[in-house]
């Protein structure tokens, strides 16, 4: 939930700025206590909420604050650093119309020459050893691979599409599901099923040229065979995300923005 109190939870301590992409785009790191803190902050905040990075500087001092502010809450996140455009260069990369895109991270304990090392959340902006992001479709197979099975299921409720459910073990693949609701259209893309010991997954569309495969899927072929004999081949239905929840009978839905887009496929092929 959006408010102080919970904001009040996720206070970074430190800021890294680095150059991506050919110096094309900033990555903008914020450093917790721990991974685990930080990813939380990123999965259930910026990845949900729309948001604005604010930089501003303190004339008298030069020092810099970082402020984060929720579009939909009057409450925000403020960082007075210690961080002058002499101290720390990286700061006048800021404000200057380049592409930035912010994820978290924690201190090594270790330094090179450099000066301290960081772990970072690459769940934001993949990127590579040569600091290159990723393509969109590379990111998404990436993320996806990281799922412990799908699941397909018939509706339930009347106003409720039939769905096929990637299940995680925890909070996963949000960024890349967000992604793929751009790409996928109701009208011309499908979903081809292949089915071995694992089962493969691609989401094809001839329209927009696309083709994005995600192998090695656990699944339980007697619900695939029910869930295709139940909608048949040009029957649209829902691609959602989920939580795995041992205690119930099917995963929990894992919304991904605040008013939980669904990915809707035209069939299977």
């Amino acid at each position: 939930m959006l408010n102080k109190a919970a904001l009040s939870k996720f206070l970074w301590k430190d800021i890294v700025i680095v150059k991506i992409n050919d110096d094309d785009a900033i990555l903008v790191i914020l450093i917790f206590q721990d991974l685990k803190q930080g990813n939380k902050f990123v999965e259930e905040y910026l990845n949900v909420y729309p948001y604005e990075f604010i930089v501003t500087k303190n004339e008298t001092t030069g020092r810099h604050t970082f402020t984060l502010n929720f579009s939909d809450s009057e409450y925000g996140i403020r960082f007075d650093s210690t961080k002058t455009s002499e101290s720390y260069p990286p700061v006048t990369w800021l404000g200057q119309g380049i592409q930035t895109f912010i994820s978290n991270g924690i201190w090594r304990k270790t330094k090179n020459k450099k000066g301290r090392e960081y772990i970072y959340n690459p769940e934001i902006i993949p990127i590579d050893d040569n600091m290159q992001s990723i393509s969109l479709e590379d990111d998404i197979v990436k993320s996806f691979s990281k799922a412990i099975r799908i699941e397909f299921w018939p509706s339930t409720k009347p106003d409720e599409p039939e769905m096929v459910i990637l299940v995680f073990e925890k909070r996963q693949g949000i960024t890349a599901y967000n992604n793929l609701i751009d790409l996928v259209s109701i009208k011309s893309t499908y979903l081809k099923i292949e089915v071995g010991k694992m089962l493969t997954i691609s989401f094809i569309d001839a329209v927009e040229d696309f083709h994005i495969t995600i192998p090695n899927l656990k699944f339980d072929k007697a619900q695939l065979d029910a869930f295709k004999d139940s909608i048949g081949e040009n029957h649209s239905f829902g691609f959602v995300l989920g939580l795995d929840h041992p205690e119930a009978d099917r995963p929990m839905l894992l919304p991904t923005t605040p008013d939980f887009k669904i990915i809707t496929v035209a069939g299977h092929i």
